[in-house]
């Protein structure tokens, strides 16, 4: 009889027994406890790392840096082919708090990032299924269904599609979600790889560095638990975004944006793109207006922070999104000025498609 509901305050996944009116955050031991769907096979890995804790108030483990970043962690998601491209193993070595070890599955006490959903398959078995490989402490297991990840229904409704999401209400007004149906047949059976390790990792506000190529659904990877970051912030966003990801293109900014969008309107959350080669005027107006979330390639976001037109003061989830290209591109000086501008109490997201030492040294220095 156990029923997974999310409470509305903080977001966090819960259980509730209606016979014995039991609610606990450990997910039922019940084999019958949690509906089992189905889990389409897709081929990608995924490399995880510890990480990085404590903002908007929100602390779900211990804070032992001295500027209250806490620990920090590395998630890497390649393809088979990719693992003999990198330019050697990922160590967190020279990241700061950061202990490599290999991982199993690591239950939290939190609401998410316990939850591996209804597969049969172990936190351990989908890994090997879908060639996940993971370094770091206590990495929870990924969610292997949607049902797993404790979203808000009408967040699942823009992911999944359709109408198989169902909003209703308990007694104590917190939201509950069910599949009517199997989500397939309304759009993603299930989350990809990336998705899938990267999401509960990410909802305990820890740090990640992921190796991952276009189309292993990256975007969304960072930006569902972003979605849920600015819901649990509350912030005005007339003072500033609370989302800040980096992208190396306008092309890439601009698809960024457009994923925000799609997914994060039924939440009324706001994106603005800032790119060069377009004027400033409409871009800075948006920004008056006040966004959520600030899409930028360095340099635009640069010439905007030099005329005072942009506080960065309430960021508090940092992306970078294939960080290796914007390094190609010389744009390194920028990263680096962009980043003192957003305060150490943060979230740092990093994806990149390969891991050269370049990489490496500016997510050492970062995260």
């Amino acid at each position: 009889p156990w029923k997974g509901l999310v409470d509305g305050k903080t977001g966090y996944l819960y259980f509730w027994n209606p016979v014995t009116n039991v609610t606990q955050y450990e997910r039922p031991t019940s084999a019958d406890s949690v509906p089992k769907p189905s889990v389409a096979p897709i081929s990608s890995s995924v490399q995880v790392q510890q990480s990085s804790e404590g903002r908007c108030g929100y602390s779900p483990g211990k804070e032992n840096d001295r500027d209250g970043r806490g620990s920090e962690a590395k998630l890497e998601p390649v393809s088979r082919t990719d693992q003999n491209a990198r330019s050697g193993p990922v160590h967190s070595h020279n990241t700061p708090n950061v202990t490599s070890s290999s991982v199993s599955g690591v239950s939290s006490a939190r609401g998410h990032g316990s939850v591996t959903g209804g597969s049969n398959l172990s936190g351990d078995a989908y890994r090997r299924q879908h060639e996940i490989t993971v370094t770091g402490d206590e990495v929870p297991p990924p969610f292997s269904s949607f049902e797993s990840t404790g979203f808000p229904s009408e967040l699942l409704r823009e992911i999944v599609g359709g109408p198989n999401v169902e909003h209703q209400t308990h007694a104590n007004s917190f939201a509950i979600f069910t599949f009517l149906s199997q989500v397939h047949n309304a759009g993603f059976s299930a989350p990809t790889p990336i998705q899938a390790q990267s999401w509960p990792i990410a909802l305990q506000g820890r740090d990640i560095v992921a190796i991952a190529k276009t189309g292993s659904g990256k975007t969304l990877g960072y930006l569902v638990p972003g979605f849920m970051h600015i819901k649990r912030c509350g912030n005005d966003s007339q003072m500033g975004p609370t989302v800040l990801v980096l992208s190396p293109t306008r092309e890439l900014a601009t698809q960024i944006q457009d994923e925000a969008q799609k997914f994060g309107g039924s939440s009324r959350i706001t994106c603005t793109c800032l790119y060069g080669g377009a004027p400033k005027g409409p871009q800075l107006r948006e920004i008056e207006r006040g966004v959520d979330i600030v899409v930028a390639t360095p340099g635009r976001l640069n010439d905007i922070l030099e005329m005072r037109r942009v506080s960065l003061q309430q960021v508090s989830y940092l992306v970078l999104d294939e960080a290796d290209r914007m390094l190609d591109m010389g744009f390194e000086p920028q990263i680096r000025k962009i980043v003192k501008e957003v305060p150490t109490r943060r979230q740092t997201l990093m994806y990149t498609a390969t891991w050269p030492r370049e990489v490496r040294k500016i997510a050492a220095d970062l995260l």
